[in-house]
């Protein structure tokens, strides 16, 4: 097996596959042997045994850059690769937290959009102002109370769930990752 990971102006083009330091491996292997050539094009094989050789396009000259593992830790000892990684592993967590909120925010307005959530916060006012003023409710008003409570719930646990995903991840595109909508809650919802 033989990866191939092609730098371009130290932008990460992936081949066959990733490696964390493949970047940083890259520049600091290229960097070193052809310092005039850095910022041309220029890649780094990565074989099956984590043996890393650096080359310029269009040339044939190749250096052996040594076996990747190796050199993680020297990598990682420089501290603007460190930082760099550290700023993109950051840029990545963000996001895929932006992802997830968003696909929360998806499943909840699909079954309660903003405006069917404002009528029935406004639905539910009116129906303590009916208490407080001493008049009783109606079985209907009585029920809908309660559904929009378990709906209001339901809302509550999946941005629970979604701050869960968010901190540390997991199957966030599965129905089955999600709180279920409570049992009449998309038919009050169709109501308003």
């Amino acid at each position: 097996m033989h990866i191939t990971v092609n730098i371009q102006d130290a932008r990460l083009r992936v081949g066959r596959g990733v490696f964390d330091l493949a970047t940083a491996l890259a520049n600091a292997a290229v960097a070193a042997a052809w310092p005039s050539t850095f910022h041309k094009y220029h890649a780094v094989s990565i074989d099956a045994a984590g043996s890393a050789i650096a080359s310029v396009y269009g040339s044939s000259t190749a250096v052996a850059v040594g076996n990747l593992s190796a050199l993680r830790a020297a990598i990682l000892a420089v501290p603007a690769i460190a930082d760099w990684l550290a700023t993109d592993l950051d840029r990545s967590r963000a996001a895929l937290a932006d992802a997830i909120k968003a696909e929360c925010s998806r499943r909840i307005f699909a079954v309660l959009s903003e405006s069917t959530q404002k009528n029935l916060t406004a639905y539910a006012v009116d129906l303590s102002l009916k208490l407080a003023a001493g008049d009783a409710l109606t079985s209907i008003e009585v029920s809908d109370i309660g559904t929009a409570r378990a709906a209001r719930a339901w809302v509550q646990a999946m941005l629970a769930k979604c701050r869960t995903l968010v901190m540390a991840s997991g199957d966030w595109k599965s129905d089955a990752t999600w709180p279920p909508v409570p049992e009449g809650v998309a038919e009050i919802a169709a109501r308003f």
